[in-house]
């Protein structure tokens, strides 16, 4: 199977989610105590995918970039086609500004989402064990046995 033309460009705001869940992957599976670095890398992936999505806006109606276009009598079975340079194209990726603007809109959902869950830098009293974080979880124990 040959394809006329493969858009790397076209592809970003799908690829770059992928090579940052592949990243985020990688980060912990070699370094898993680094808490912040899956966040960050998560973040600028989605951060990425939507600054990807924005050229895909300025589409006009009916207009879409396209890539992985094959000719469409490829798809049916049969003897080989003798040319390929009268049949019309069919495309398997097509980006317009409405699959443009749920690209950006999803990976704007996703940043805000990596945000809200950003792990918060722990408190000096709960990781030294203060006595009076001690003395709060022995009494409110104490008043749930009796």
């Amino acid at each position: 199977m040959t394809f006329d033309s493969i858009d790397v460009v076209v592809l970003l705001p799908a690829l770059l989610p992928l090579v940052g869940v592949l990243a985020v992957l990688v980060v912990d599976l070699f370094a898993p105590t680094l808490r912040r670095a899956p966040y960050a890398i998560a973040l600028l992936a989605s951060i990425g995918a939507a600054g990807a999505a924005i050229p895909g806006l300025g589409q006009g109606p009916g207009s879409v970039r396209a890539t992985f276009c094959v000719a469409q009598g490829w798809f049916s079975y049969g003897p080989e086609l003798p040319s390929v340079s009268d049949l019309p194209r069919s495309c398997l990726w097509e980006a317009g500004a409405l699959g443009s603007t749920l690209q950006l809109l999803a990976a704007f959902a996703a940043a805000l989402c990596i945000a809200l869950a950003w792990p918060a830098r722990a408190r000096a009293d709960v990781r030294a064990g203060s006595s009076s974080g001690q003395a709060g979880r022995s009494s409110g124990q104490a008043g749930l046995s009796s």
